[in-house]
């Protein structure tokens, strides 16, 4: 199994694979957000963002070191290689995607916490379809 996980780190994925991944992840994993609904890349407690949880160990301790783990996607882009800091399974879509999806995570509305993680609220549902259909 352990193999195979490494292989299917070698494999490209869509745009559409992405969101349905990040929706997948958040309904187990609590979202990277902080006091007050600010996202981080990765807070104290592990938890990251969509983003966040894309980007190498090495790029998330760059940004730790940098003081940049509160920066838009946009921002970080004007300070480190963005398509080479996320894992190669993620790399090759834009900036404007990645933005896309960081919004989708970002956005209050669009999730409703439960015990194990969190679901998309039907306004999210809208937005993710929405999503993949922009990206299809």
């Amino acid at each position: 199994m352990e193999q195979s996980n490494r292989l299917d780190n070698l494999i490209p994925l869509t745009k559409v694979q992405i969101i349905d991944e990040t929706i997948e992840y958040y309904t187990n994993n609590n979202r990277g957000i902080v006091n007050n609904n600010v996202c981080t890349y990765k807070n104290d407690k592990g938890d990251m963002c969509a983003v966040g949880r894309c980007l190498t160990p090495d790029t998330l301790k760059l940004i730790e070191e940098k003081g940049l783990i509160g920066c838009s996607t946009f921002g970080l882009n004007n300070h480190i290689n963005f398509d080479k800091a996320l894992k190669y399974q993620y790399q090759g879509h834009s900036i404007e995607f990645w933005r896309d999806l960081q919004r989708l995570h970002d956005s209050i509305q669009y999730w409703e916490k439960t015990t194990t993680g969190n679901i998309l609220t039907n306004e999210g549902m809208e937005k993710a379809n929405q999503l993949k259909e922009l990206y299809k």
